[in-house]
């Protein structure tokens, strides 16, 4: 029997499934491995594995964003256009907020030293690179094993 959370979550309009799995078990002290399962696939891929990972609906396109402390993913199910955002060399995602239509970002550096990230508005996500980036095979960087 599996210690695993099993959720998930809708788009109102339906179009956009999120299945979410969390492993219960500490991998490392405070890191947990969350799996996203996005219907349908996002550019082709139908599992995401992160540590820590957290996600957001953006009504009504929708909008769907995953994200870990490493990167941050985007599909519009309208068009189903995939782009993605990650911070400067050397900065981590402390914290990333939804607020209204607009991205705001807490970043840190080495040391835990506080550090500046743009914000990003999703009226202008073909601003951002276009596709999976790194996650072409569905693990956000840092995934682990």
């Amino acid at each position: 029997m599996s210690d695993n959370l099993i959720y998930e979550r809708k788009s109102a309009d339906g179009s956009c499934v999120l299945r979410i799995e969390e492993d219960c078990e500490e991998h490392h002290m405070g890191c947990r491995t969350i799996w996203f399962h996005p219907q349908p696939a996002i550019g082709g891929v139908e599992r995401f594995q992160t540590t820590n990972g957290h996600h957001y609906f953006v009504e009504p396109e929708p909008i769907l964003i995953l994200r870990d402390a490493t990167m941050v993913l985007i599909y519009r199910a309208s068009d189903a256009m995939v782009c993605h955002f990650t911070p400067p060399r050397g900065v981590g995602f402390r914290k990333v907020e939804l607020d209204g239509r607009t991205l705001r970002f807490e970043g840190w550096g080495a040391g835990g030293v506080p550090k500046s990230i743009d914000p990003i508005s999703l009226d202008e996500l073909e601003k951002l690179p276009e596709g999976l980036g790194r996650l072409a095979d569905g693990r956000f960087p840092s995934a682990f094993p």
